[in-house]
């Protein structure tokens, strides 16, 4: 997905927000040629000290300005995305890319949910793009590892629910996105393989009922018999293997109570992500209802439309969008030579985070953008009229924008877009009919 984002004609615009959460506050932003950016908006408080391995808690009540033209915080991972990004336990924000430059405009939403090893703070997520095919794009910053799922016996006692980042953030939006040019209720919730795990346990959680009305999954669909389906984005474990999962991190730090985890410091969390252990969604029978299986079966609490597909040859190539300054400066100098400062010019480098999005930059061809254009025009369609070829977000400069058919289970065809646009054969019947036949004798997920 390639996204982009033009910084002419910035302004200061002020928005009053009436949140779920007790506080009011405005929120100064900047504003581009079409698109409106607030960025690092929190929708909780930090959940750091007596907030850790909590759900997400309400903001105490203030007044002021919220100078929202810089990314906030982002969540604790086990590597480091960005140096020049800033990590801390008050990471619960999120950015809003408007197409509305008024309060009483309701334009559909989509807020999405990121791959692993990302934030909401990478500029390959920057939602300018998507906002100018007429929506309101929303991404936000959700807590992994041991601060987003740690599963023990007294924080069975303790919560009555799960952490429940995404919900929270979802709730958020629904409240406030009006004040943003947003139709609360026109939100399609969206995400990338890890992401798509998000947006596969909203989309199934009776928590989530009646606030949205389209789900989009990417890289996130399996059949519930494929082995690989414990693996990837349906992934989750039984409360009891997260429950002996819980025991083992609480005892590599020495601690038998979740009172002493929470009163380790931030360092110490730190040290602690980088321990081995397979910590992800429960199935705890009230926030996730039920097994994969289950959810196929008896259809989801969201009876809503799903758009989803996968990127091709996704698990077999790869490429390095993540750098620093001096690693890519480096790289210019090797590239070019004599020519590195004319390059630089055009890609700067003034942070890790421009460095990664310039080194990729070199990459992209004409093909890149046509790809973009029209995946971009297929989601601000679905998340318009729920149908990808419906909606007036494709340019007429660029002609019709190609159909996009329904698809079914007899159909052994697939869409592809990009290297021609259309359906394609996924294989020959006998692999297909193989597949089957194998996926049928495993135990389903």
């Amino acid at each position: 997905m390639l996204l982009y984002l033009s910084f002419n004609n910035e302004k200061s615009i002020f928005v009053d927000v009436v949140d779920i959460t007790p506080y009011i506050a405005k929120y100064r932003c900047i504003s581009l040629v079409d698109i409106t950016v607030w960025k690092g908006i929190p929708f909780a408080t930090s959940t750091s000290g007596e907030n850790r391995f909590r759900p997400p808690q309400a903001r105490a009540a203030w007044n002021g300005t919220l100078d929202a033209s810089h990314y906030g915080a982002v969540c604790l991972q086990d590597f480091t995305l960005d140096s020049s990004l800033s990590y801390g336990e008050d990471c619960l924000n999120l950015n809003i890319w408007s197409a509305g430059n008024d309060t009483g405009a309701k334009f559909p939403v989509i807020m999405w949910s990121y791959p692993a090893e990302s934030t909401a703070a990478q500029p390959l997520f920057d939602g300018a793009g998507m906002a100018s095919k007429g929506v309101v794009f929303v991404n936000y910053n959700d807590r992994t590892g041991s601060l987003g799922w740690l599963a023990t016996s007294e924080l069975s006692e303790e919560m009555s629910e799960s952490y429940g980042t995404n919900r929270s953030a979802l709730k958020w939006v629904h409240a406030n996105i009006a004040s943003f040019g947003g139709d609360p209720d026109h939100i399609t919730i969206m995400g990338q393989t890890a992401g798509s795990v998000a947006t596969y346990h909203m989309l199934n959680s009776l928590l989530t009922k009646d606030l949205i009305v389209g789900a989009i999954i990417e890289s996130g669909v399996r059949d519930p018999r494929d082995p690989y389906a414990a693996t990837v984005a349906e992934n989750y474990r039984n409360m009891s293997v997260a429950l002996e999962t819980g025991t083992s991190y609480m005892e590599s730090l020495n601690a038998s109570k979740i009172a002493e985890l929470r009163a380790l410091s931030f360092n110490d969390l730190i040290v602690s992500f980088r321990g081995n252990y397979s910590l992800g969604a429960v199935l705890d029978y009230y926030a996730m209802p039920g097994t994969y299986m289950t959810s196929i079966l008896t259809g989801s609490a969201n009876s809503v439309s799903v758009l989803t597909g996968n990127t091709l040859d996704e698990s077999g190539a790869s490429y390095n969008y993540s750098t620093t300054v001096d690693a890519y400066l480096e790289d210019l100098q090797t590239q070019y030579g004599n020519w590195a400062e004319k390059f630089l010019a055009l890609y700067p480098a003034n942070n890790d985070s421009q460095a990664s999005e310039s080194l990729n930059a070199h990459y992209q061809d004409t093909d890149d953008y046509t790809i973009a254009q029209t995946m971009n025009s297929y989601w601000a369609n679905f998340a318009e009229t729920g149908n990808p070829n419906l909606g007036g977000s494709y340019p007429a400069s660029l002609g019709n924008l190609t159909y996009f058919p329904k698809t079914n289970s007899a159909k052994n065809v697939t869409f592809r877009v990009g290297n021609g646009f259309g359906e394609k054969p996924i294989a020959q019947p006998a692999p297909i009919e193989l597949i089957e036949k194998y996926f049928a004798a495993q135990v389903p997920f």
